[in-house]
């Protein structure tokens, strides 16, 4: 079973395969509307041709580009095993036997063995939530994954270590290198189209 939330967690079966997918429905919202008019943009572009293509193009795409990687394609999904995040340009995956700390005020930041790994794709609490200094749901429901986890014995209980979390090192995260590429070459074709269009 899998669920897909941006503020609604839903129980766990017992008995089952469980594996929940937590994205801000807003994000994904946004992240479509920009796609789908970049691509509206590029077909009236390609529609118009020859210099309008090189002027713009790059931009279009660009932009498309960015709001597909920034808000339609982070993810934190929680399983049976662990946790992993996908964040705009890079993703990890962290068992439970490796998480040391959940931090949900302002959204997620996982503390593990490893350093510290902050959400992209996890709302942070707001208006009487925050208010009240309350945890986002997403870090609630990772919580109690994780006493699952130990109570499993496949993880260690979390343990007060006085540290501010912003004192831990990021971890290292597993970059993706095709979205760093594919950014980099449409923020070249971005300047050079118009450029082009001078000469």
């Amino acid at each position: 079973m899998t669920s897909r939330s941006g503020n609604e967690p839903v129980g766990e079966p017992k008995g089952t395969a469980y594996v929940q997918t937590y994205q801000s429905r807003f994000s994904r919202v946004l992240g479509g509307a920009i796609v789908a008019g970049a691509l509206a943009c590029l077909a009236s572009i390609g529609w118009a041709g020859g210099e309008a293509v090189l002027r713009y193009g790059g931009v279009v795409a660009l932009v498309g580009t960015v709001g597909w990687l920034a808000y339609w394609r982070p993810y934190l999904r929680a399983d049976d095993t662990g946790v992993e995040v996908r964040n705009p340009f890079a993703e990890v995956r962290v068992p439970w036997s490796e998480l040391r700390e959940v931090e949900g005020r302002y959204g997620v930041r996982l503390l593990t063995t490893d350093g510290r790994y902050d959400v992209w794709a996890t709302p942070a609490p707001t208006g009487m939530q925050r208010a009240r200094s309350l945890d986002s749901e997403a870090a609630v429901m990772l919580r109690k994954r994780w006493d699952r986890a130990v109570a499993l014995g496949q993880a260690t209980p979390a343990a007060p270590t006085g540290t501010s979390s912003d004192d831990v090192p990021v971890g290292a995260w597993e970059r993706d290198l095709p979205a760093q590429v594919a950014v980099a070459v449409l923020a070249v074709l971005a300047v050079a189209g118009p450029v082009l269009t001078l000469l």
